[in-house]
Order: C-alpha cells, then structure tokens, then sequence
C-alpha cells in the first residue's frame, strides 16, 4: 500500500486552461494533483494532526477549518492570541498559506458588553470579524437566534415557487420537487429548530405556498407533515 501510495504522487504535471487557452504544463513538487479523487483523502492525512499544533478546539472538515475557545472577555482574546500563532507556525512549517482575506471570526455571546474592542490578529494583520457566518450549509449568527438561517431557507425553498410549472412537466417530475423541498427544509433542523415561533412559521408559510403552486395530493401530504415537524 506504501508503495502504491509513493508512486501516486511524483512525476506529476498540471495545466490551466481559461477557454481555449492553456499554459505550459508545470511540475507539481509539493501537494497532490488538483481534481484528482484521492486528493481529498490526502489533504485529510495532512491537516489531520492540525489540532495537535493548539490548545483551541479544532474542527476540521476538508479544507474548512473552525478553531473555537471559549473564555471571558478579555481573557479569550488574549488566549486566542496566544494560541493562534501556533497554528499559523504549524501552517508554515507545512508549507501551507492562509488566506487571511478568506478568514473570519465570530464572538458568539448573548451578553450585553462591548465588544468593539476585541481584535485577533494573525502574523500582524487583524482577521475580520463577522455577524454572520455560513459553515457546513448553517447560517450561524453571533447571537444565535437562527433569524437568518431561517430567512435564507425561506428564499431557498421559494424557487421552487413557479407557478405555471405543473403545466409543463408531469407528475413524476412534480412529486421529485416535492421530495427537493424536504432537503433543505431538514437540514440540521436538530441545531436551530429551537429558532423563534416566528421565524419557524415563516418557512410554514413557505412550504404551504410550494404546494399550491405545485398543487398535487401528495405534496399537499409530505408539506403539511413537513409544516407539523417544524412547528
């Protein structure tokens, strides 16, 4: 398996192409070949003792990287400022970069205190903080109300909302939306069902809407259940 492995990686050569253009082909002497499917799956090997290089908890899921601390302000800014050079010493040594203009951070309190203060800085340059963010498909807000996770569902779910749609597909086609519109609709429900009434109801009145549109018998059935479970 080492073997088979080894040979995988050197003597590898990549190009860009935008339209009908390309460049030269160049070697790749570091990493794994890009688009390949065991490029993932390596990249996971790599970045897998990441969490060994800090004291923070470490989420990783491909190359999505959350560190989370939990402290009083301004004990967690210090300690975060303290433990995130390690990290960015660990992405060094492992001849990785990271794109600081793609990195943000969140405090996440329900406390009335000001917060304009607060500041991570990595290699000198202040990350960005954030009101809202998106990880893993959930809108994540820092008081963690679940009002615009609910508002962006909503939206999501509404593009199904044609209404001359049933005029140009059958009902196969139809009852395949009906089952789409579960998807998003259940996603993690588990992390924000405990949203506001409010703002479950809106994506009720959503759903309910789809299935006017639509209007067949067994989406009208899969949207009520669907409503039930939300309220």
């Amino acid at each position: 398996m080492f073997k088979l492995i080894r040979s995988y990686l050197p003597n590898r050569k990549q190009y860009v192409q935008e339209g009908n253009t390309k460049s030269s082909l160049k070697s790749i002497i570091s990493g794994v070949l890009q688009g390949s499917i065991l490029g993932p799956l390596f990249f996971l090997f790599f970045i897998n003792h990441l969490p060994n290089a800090n004291l923070m908890k470490t989420i990783l899921f491909a190359d999505d990287t959350v560190l989370v601390q939990s402290d009083n302000n301004p004990k967690l800014q210090n300690s975060v400022n303290r433990e995130l050079p390690k990290v960015m010493d660990w992405v060094t040594a492992n001849k990785l970069s990271l794109n600081i203009y793609k990195t943000k951070c969140m405090l996440i309190t329900n406390k009335h205190v000001s917060t304009e203060s607060f500041a991570i800085n990595a290699n000198s340059n202040r990350i960005e903080r954030t009101l809202i963010y998106k990880h893993l498909g959930i809108i994540v807000y820092e008081k963690l109300t679940w009002k615009e996770h609910c508002r962006q569902l909503c939206c999501a779910i509404s593009k199904y909302l044609m209404y001359k749609l049933k005029h140009y597909v059958n009902n196969q086609v139809i009852w395949m939306l009906c089952h789409s519109l579960n998807s998003p609709a259940l996603y993690r429900i588990i992390v924000w069902s405990r949203a506001a009434t409010c703002h479950l109801q809106s994506i009720s009145v959503v759903l309910i809407c789809a299935m006017t549109c639509l209007n067949t018998y067994e989406l009208k059935v899969s949207t009520n259940y669907q409503t039930q479970k939300l309220l």
